[in-house]
C-alpha cells in the first residue's frame, strides 16, 4: 500500500485537492493571481491567507475531510477556494456548508452581523456540475418573483468548470483550467505552479502528510463499506425471512382454495379469482 501511495503522490497535479491546498496556502501570491483571474471586475490587489481548513486533523470521520484555502482582501471580502477532482453528488449542499462555516468563523470573533465580510465560496471542478458547458456558474440570492431584485446579503457561490467551452473568461484562467484538466503548464503562472508541485513531490514532510491523509481516508472507506455490508446482509436476511413467511402463507392459501375446488365447494373460475391467478394458471396447480 505504501508503494502504491508513493506512486500516486508523484502523479498528483494541481487538480488534487491536497496539492492545490499546499500550493495556494503556502504561496499567497499565486492565490492572489488566481483570484484576479476569476474576478477581474473586483480589482483585488492583495490577499492574506488567514486560515486553511484542515478538518481531517480534527475529525475521525472521512466526511469531515476539507482542504479549503481561506483568504481575505483589504476590501472586506473573504474567499474560500476548494479544488474538486470528482463529482460526489454533494457539491451543491457542500457550498451551503462552506458558506455557513465562513460566517461562523467571523462571528466567533464577536462581530456584529453588519460587519460580516462579503463571502465568495469557489469550487474549481474537473467536471461540469450543471451540464451546460459553461466555464463559470455564479449564484447569488435573488427574489423568486422579481429576479432582478438581489438580496445583497454578500453571499456568492462560484462553480468553475475546467472542461468548459462557453462564456467569457480571462485567457490566463483558461490556461490555468487547461492545467487542471490536462496537467499542462503553458504560461508563466502555470509553470510557477508546476515548479512548486515538483518541489512538493520531492519533499518528505509534504509526502508524509499526504500519505497519512490518504491512509486515513482508505481506512474510513473500508470501515464504511464493512458496516454497509453487515447492514446489507442483515437487511437481506430479514427480507428473506419475511418473504419466506409471506410465500408460505400464500402457498397455504392456494392449497386451501384448490382443496375447496376439488371438494366441489366452488368452481374453478371462482378458485382462480380467489387465488389471484388466471384460469389457465390455476388449472395447472389443480393438475399437480
Amino acid at each position: 500500500m505504501e508503494k502504491f501511495l508513493q506512486e500516486k503522490w508523484l502523479e498528483t497535479g494541481i487538480d488534487n485537492d491536497f496539492m492545490f491546498h499546499c500550493v495556494m496556502s503556502k504561496h499567497p501570491e499565486l492565490c492572489l493571481e488566481l483570484l484576479q483571474m476569476i474576478f477581474p471586475e473586483l480589482g483585488i490587489t492583495n490577499v492574506t491567507i488567514t486560515e486553511t481548513q484542515k478538518e481531517y486533523e480534527e475529525s475521525p470521520n472521512v466526511h469531515g475531510v476539507r482542504l479549503d484555502v481561506y483568504s481575505e482582501d483589504s476590501d472586506n471580502r473573504a474567499y474560500d477556494i476548494e479544488m474538486q477532482a470528482m463529482n460526489r453528488g454533494n457539491l451543491r449542499k457542500r457550498s451551503r456548508y462552506n458558506q455557513s462555516m465562513m460566517d461562523r468563523q467571523q462571528l466567533i470573533k464577536s462581530m456584529d452581523y453588519s460587519e460580516l465580510k462579503d463571502s465568495f465560496v469557489i469550487f474549481i471542478c474537473n467536471f461540469d456540475l450543471f451540464g451546460l458547458n459553461r466555464y463559470v456558474y455564479v449564484f447569488e440570492n435573488r427574489c423568486k418573483d422579481e429576479p432582478n431584485l438581489k438580496l445583497e446579503d454578500g453571499m456568492t457561490k462560484v462553480f468553475i468548470n475546467a472542461k468548459g467551452t462557453v462564456g467569457d473568461i480571462t485567457p490566463e484562467l483558461k490556461k490555468f483550467l487547461k492545467m487542471v484538466s490536462k496537467h499542462e503548464a503553458t504560461d508563466d503562472f502555470t509553470r510557477k505552479i508546476q515548479e512548486i508541485i515538483d518541489f512538493f513531490h520531492m519533499d518528505d514532510n509534504t509526502r508524509d502528510s499526504y500519505m497519512t491523509l490518504e491512509m486515513k481516508i482508505l481506512e474510513e472507506t473500508k470501515y464504511a463499506r464493512k458496516i454497509a455490508l453487515e447492514e446489507g446482509l442483515e437487511q437481506g436476511l430479514e427480507r428473506g425471512r419475511k418473504q419466506g413467511l409471506e410465500q408460505g402463507l400464500e402457498q397455504g392459501k392456494l392449497l386451501e382454495i384448490i382443496s375447496c375446488v376439488k371438494d366441489g365447494l366452488f368452481s374453478e373460475e371462482v378458485g382462480a379469482k380467489r387465488a389471484g391467478l388466471s384460469l389457465e394458471e390455476f388449472k395447472k396447480h389443480l393438475a399437480n
